[in-house]
């Protein structure tokens, strides 16, 4: 089974040389990391009493020092709370916006249980008959957790056996 996973793998994300494998890397544990936060929601979902809402935040934090971080686990977080001025980076524009609509999302999240308001992209509910996920960065919207064939991939590896 490993190898046939292998196999499978190398066929969806193809690389020939070591600095196309990093990207590969990158792309399919974004992927992955979609997948997995849908699957999670789906499996929710069955006893949910309230609509969820799911996202995958994308935008890199301004950081010169580090620029290979990219975007990373709780780089949202200055967003969310839209303190931005707590950390010395070169903020752009883009980032602020993005720091008063992803705030203006939990306030409303927390006070209604619906992140939705005036002049927020639309941001629609868990849906689990389709594969979309909420993009929080310099674009916000649904975007597809990953490709069919990848999906399918990932759902079958992150399955639990019996």
């Amino acid at each position: 089974m490993a190898e046939a996973s292998a196999k499978e793998f190398l066929e969806l994300y193809p690389f020939s040389s070591d600095e196309e494998a990093g990207l590969v890397l990158k792309e399919s544990s974004r992927d992955q990391s979609r997948v997995g936060t849908w699957m999670f929601a789906e499996y929710r979902a069955r006893t949910a009493k309230r609509p969820m809402y799911i996202y995958f935040f994308d935008r890199a934090m301004p950081w010169p020092e580090y620029p290979d971080f990219g975007a990373f686990h709780t780089g949202e977080v200055p967003y969310v709370f839209n303190n931005l001025r707590m950390l010395d980076r070169p903020w752009e524009d883009a980032d602020h916006l993005l720091a008063d609509q992803i705030s203006d999302y939990w306030v409303n999240f927390i006070s209604t249980g619906d992140p939705n308001g005036e002049e927020l992209p639309e941001w629609t509910p868990f849906d689990s008959t389709r594969t979309i996920i909420q993009r929080l960065g310099t674009d916000i919207g649904p975007i597809q957790i990953a490709g069919k064939k990848q999906t399918d991939f990932f759902i079958e590896m992150l399955t639990p056996k019996e």
